[in-house]
C-alpha cells in the first residue's frame, strides 16, 4: 500500500512557502521521503510568481512573512485564474480562532499549527489531494458533457438541416417551405401585411431531359437554383416544390415588388449560358405570381392560385412572368 502511495506521490508537486530556511528544510525533507516532489519558496513575492508558472497541486503556506504575509499572498492566489484551482493550506504557529478564521475566508482549505505532527499533516496533505483529483476529475467529466452536448446539438442541427433541404439543389424542400409559408401567414395575421408567392417551372424540362439525359436535367436544376439565390433578396425564401418547379416566397413583398423579382431571375436563367457536354442549351422559366392579402385563404389556395397563373403563362408561350390578378380581373368581366 505505501509502495503505491509513492508512486502515486511522484506525480504529485507541492510548494513549501516559508520565510524560515529549518521550516523548509524539514517540510521538504518529510515530504521528499513520501515521494512527493517539492519547491521551497522562501517568500510571498517569489511564491506569487512562480505559482502560475509551476502550477503546484498543493501549496504550504506559512502566515508571518516579510513583505507580504500568507493571508495576502493566499488572497491573491485565489483571485488569479491561472492558481485559483489550487488547494492552499496554512501552516503556521499563529494557533487563535481568529487566525484561522482569516486563513480560511483568505482561500485555504485547510489550518495547521506549528509545533505540526508529521503523520497528521501527511494525512491531510493527502485528504487535500485526493478532493483536488475529485475535482478535476468532475470537472473533466463535466468538459466532456459539455463537449458531447455541443456535438449532440451539431448533429441535430446538421439532421434538421438535412431534413428541410432538397438534396440536389440545396434549396428549401417542399415540407420546409409550408413551414414558412405557414409562418408567413401567421405573421400577416399579426401585422397586416401581404406576402407574395412565385411559382416557376423550368420550360421544356422533359425534353431537356429525353434529349439529353437526367445528368443534364441536374445540370440545370443546380444552376438555376444557384442563379435564383444570386438573383432574389436574402428575406426571401426559395425552395424545390418539386420535380422542375421552384416556389419562392417574398415576405411583406406587394404584388409590383413581387413582379419586379420575377422578372430579374427570368431575365437571369434566359441570359445564362448554360453549356453541358459541350452543348449550349436554351433554358428559361415561366412564373405565376400572386399576393396573399386574406387570411380565409389556405395556403394551399394560395399556392393554387400562382400554379393557375404560371398556367397561363404556359398558354401564352412560355418564359414570361404572369399575375393571378389577371385571371381575377378576367373571371369579374
Amino acid at each position: 500500500m505505501r509502495e503505491q502511495n509513492n508512486m502515486v506521490n511522484r506525480s504529485v508537486t507541492i510548494m513549501i512557502v516559508d520565510d524560515s530556511r529549518d521550516n523548509l528544510e524539514l517540510l521538504s525533507t518529510i515530504l521528499k521521503k513520501e515521494s512527493f516532489r517539492t519547491h521551497s519558496i522562501s517568500s510571498g513575492i517569489q511564491a506569487l510568481e512562480l505559482a502560475p508558472k509551476l502550477r503546484p497541486d498543493l501549496i504550504l503556506l506559512d502566515i508571518m512573512m516579510p513583505e507580504i504575509d500568507g493571508y495576502e499572498v493566499c488572497y491573491q492566489l485565489k483571485n488569479s485564474p491561472k492558481t485559483v484551482d489550487i488547494p492552499v493550506i496554512f501552516i503556521s504557529s499563529k494557533n487563535k480562532p481568529d487566525d484561522k478564521i482569516l486563513g480560511f475566508d483568505a482561500g485555504a482549505v485547510d489550518y495547521i499549527t506549528k509545533p505540526f505532527h508529521r503523520a497528521e499533516t501527511l494525512s491531510r496533505i493527502r485528504t487535500h489531494l485526493a478532493l483536488k483529483d475529485a475535482r478535476d476529475e468532475l470537472h473533466r467529466a463535466n468538459q466532456e458533457i459539455i463537449i458531447q452536448n455541443k456535438k449532440l446539438e451539431m448533429a441535430y442541427q446538421e439532421l434538421q438541416t438535412i431534413a428541410r433541404t432538397d438534396s440536389l439543389t440545396q434549396l428549401s424542400n417542399r415540407g420546409d417551405l409550408y413551414r414558412h409559408l405557414e409562418a408567413e401567414k401567421s405573421r400577416f395575421g399579426r401585422n397586416q401585411k401581404p406576402f407574395s408567392l412565385i411559382l416557376c417551372d423550368i420550360d421544356n424540362f422533359k425534353k431537356i431531359n429525353d434529349t439529353y439525359g437526367h445528368d443534364c436535367g441536374d445540370y440545370v436544376l443546380v444552376h438555376t437554383a444557384n442563379l435564383f439565390k444570386k438573383h432574389t433578396r436574402l428575406q426571401d425564401i426559395i425552395g424545390r416544390w418539386g420535380g422542375e418547379e421552384f416556389l419562392f416566397i417574398l415576405p411583406e413583398t406587394s404584388t409590383a415588388g413581387a413582379e419586379i423579382v420575377a422578372e430579374k431571375v427570368r431575365e437571369a436563367i434566359d441570359y445564362f449560358p448554360f453549356m453541358y457536354d459541350e452543348k449550349l442549351l436554351k433554358v428559361s422559366i415561366t412564373l405565376g405570381i400572386t399576393l396573399y392579402d386574406n387570411f380565409e385563404l389556405s395556403i394551399d389556395d394560395a399556392v393554387k392560385q400562382a400554379d393557375e397563373a404560371l398556367y397561363l403563362g404556359k398558354m401564352r408561350g412560355k418564359n414570361r412572368s404572369v399575375l393571378y390578378s389577371e385571371i381575377r380581373n378576367t373571371l369579374k368581366d
